[in-house]
């Protein structure tokens, strides 16, 4: 019975939902704004998102991101 709670629990807290983002119902949207200007390191890929700079020549953003870029060079 033990080891049939030593393996319940792990899988639990696996299937746990988790939610990344939190949504403040206190604060009103404007709130949650942000001048782009104030962070440097954002990079915009454009229709599909933003990056972050990492390095000079290095961004790190979703892959979907990328593909579209593959997908789309002319808006290079």
């Amino acid at each position: 019975m033990r080891k049939l709670i030593w393996l319940a629990v792990p899988l639990a807290l696996i299937a746990a939902k988790a939610n990344a983002i939190i949504v403040r119902h206190t604060l009103t949207d404007a709130q949650y704004r942000v001048d782009p200007h104030s962070i440097p390191a954002l990079a915009d890929l454009p229709d599909e998102g933003h990056g972050t700079l990492i390095a000079p020549r290095w961004v790190v953003t979703a892959a979907h991101a990328v593909n579209m870029m593959q997908m789309m060079p002319e808006e290079r």
